[in-house]
């Protein structure tokens, strides 16, 4: 089974780029313009990773942070954010919750060095809908 992503961003240029990225290495990929639509796609399917911008409209990545764990708390470890502005809020949640980060711009091969990271160490369950 192949793993499924959700790539959640406002800039539609970003998410076109991850979706190209991904799919080329055999990665499922769905698109969320914002937090509030990446939670209620997040609730609707069970994803094995999550890639969310910090910096968007609507919610942003702390607060669909925040929101995806009260539902999913399994996910907490399958989230990777990335981000051009990280203002102080957004590096205290980084420490604080130890979140896989990029900054953007990052390289392709940072972003799947840092997704194989991320499924290396739940190996087990990546692909296969169980949850941690």
């Amino acid at each position: 089974m192949k793993i499924q992503i959700l790539a959640v961003d406002d800039t539609q240029v970003i998410l076109d780029l991850l979706v190209h990225i991904l799919t080329s290495q055999g990665y499922e990929v769905d698109m969320a313009g914002n937090g509030m639509e990446g939670l209620k796609m997040a609730c609707e399917k069970q994803y094995d990773l999550i890639i969310s911008d910090m910096d968007m409209p609507v919610m942003r990545g702390i607060e669909f942070y925040k929101e995806l764990l009260k539902k999913m708390p399994w996910m907490k470890h399958r989230i990777l954010f990335v981000t051009a502005n990280a203002d102080r809020e957004t590096e205290l949640c980084i420490r604080e919750h130890g979140l896989k980060h990029l900054p953007k711009p990052f390289r392709a091969s940072e972003l799947l060095e840092a997704i194989h990271e991320l499924i290396k160490s739940h190996n087990t369950s990546f692909g296969a809908g169980v949850k941690d």
